[in-house]
């Protein structure tokens, strides 16, 4: 009579080891992170951002990707063409708007204007903005143009993105909807939102949310993969997609903290995610798209001549913290 004992104990260990091995190759592709390629289709090489690049360091357009694009020296382009990088949605100017007046006569000497620089360097104005690489620069005297220069290949009609500047236009939009009534300050963004599902909010006010006084944990860096901070930026759209993030979107990001890690108004923490909410809640009570919103409440009654544009992720959301792209015009305006 055969010895089936022994027989059946090596099928299974053999059955083990297949099903070790095939446990083992399921954890590799599971942990495995596959990043975006970037322009030139080449996938990237490490996720962690390089932030010590010389600051003349040559590039090719090539070479800028989602992952790079923020940083010197590729926003030197890149900040000026962020429609090429991410989403957006346009904000209409006001097609009847008249040009700015200008003041050619150069009132203020400003073209002749000498600066001295390190080791007795002297240049002029242009010769030192050119140097430290200023894309746009304009001065406003007596309400008319009194100069005004571009560089690293920007035009006056070019968008640039402002990156957390944009949070300034968001908190002017939520205290224009609060003094017409729309709003309440003191209210919970539950008020508004009441789907939102972010129980770190519990308990905080929209005026909380302003003062960045809600009890997010701390993000870390931006820069370093497995951050909340990095994290937040490719559910935003500003990353690739890696960490096993498969949709740009904020609010599914934003559902993943659940719990307040200190009471509202007692601490501040600077994340983006109050400025993105406030965004939604803009929209909420005016039934209308944030673009429409910062054109109607902007650009129109400023008279922009030229169009700007804010970001959006997959699910239509703004990218109120960091997405706003205008051009120096507009500033000319304010």
């Amino acid at each position: 009579m055969p010895n089936t004992s022994l027989k059946g104990t090596n099928s299974r260990r053999f059955s083990q080891i297949h099903v070790c091995a095939l446990m083992f190759l399921l954890t590799i592709i599971s942990v495995s992170v596959t990043a975006e390629e970037s322009a030139d289709n080449k996938p990237f090489n490490k996720l962690d951002v390089v932030l010590d690049n010389p600051f003349d360091m040559p590039f090719e357009r090539a070479d800028i990707n989602l992952l790079n694009w923020q940083h010197w020296p590729y926003s030197r382009y890149a900040s000026h063409h962020p429609t090429e990088f991410v989403s957006m949605a346009i904000i209409y100017a006001d097609r009847e708007a008249l040009a700015l007046e200008e003041n050619s006569n150069d009132p203020l000497d400003l073209r002749s204007l000498k600066i001295t620089l390190a080791q007795e360097q002297i240049v002029t104005l242009e010769e030192a903005l050119k140097g430290i690489q200023m894309k746009g620069f304009a001065i406003m005297h007596g309400g008319k143009l009194a100069f005004e220069t571009y560089g690293q290949g920007m035009q006056k009609q070019n968008i640039q993105l402002l990156q957390s500047s944009s949070k300034t236009f968001t908190g002017m939009l939520i205290y224009k909807l609060a003094s017409e009534g729309k709003l309440d300050l003191t209210a919970n963004v539950k008020e508004y939102l009441p789907d939102l599902n972010a129980g770190v909010f519990d308990g905080s006010t929209l005026q909380h949310m302003l003062d960045m006084q809600v009890g997010f944990p701390d993000f870390g860096s931006y820069n370093k993969a497995g951050d909340l901070g990095y994290l937040s930026e490719v559910y935003m759209g500003l990353k690739p997609k890696v960490l096993g993030v498969t949709q740009r979107s904020t609010l599914a990001f934003i559902r993943q903290f659940q719990k307040p890690v200190f009471a509202p108004g007692t601490e501040f923490t600077y994340v983006d995610m109050n400025t993105q909410v406030l965004a939604m809640i803009a929209e909420r009570v005016t039934e209308k798209p944030y673009a429409q919103l910062i054109e109607e409440t902007f650009w129109l009654p400023l008279q922009a001549r030229y169009d700007a544009a804010i970001a959006v992720d997959e699910d239509g959301h703004a990218g109120a913290s960091w997405g706003l792209a205008i051009t120096g015009s507009v500033l000319h305006c304010w």
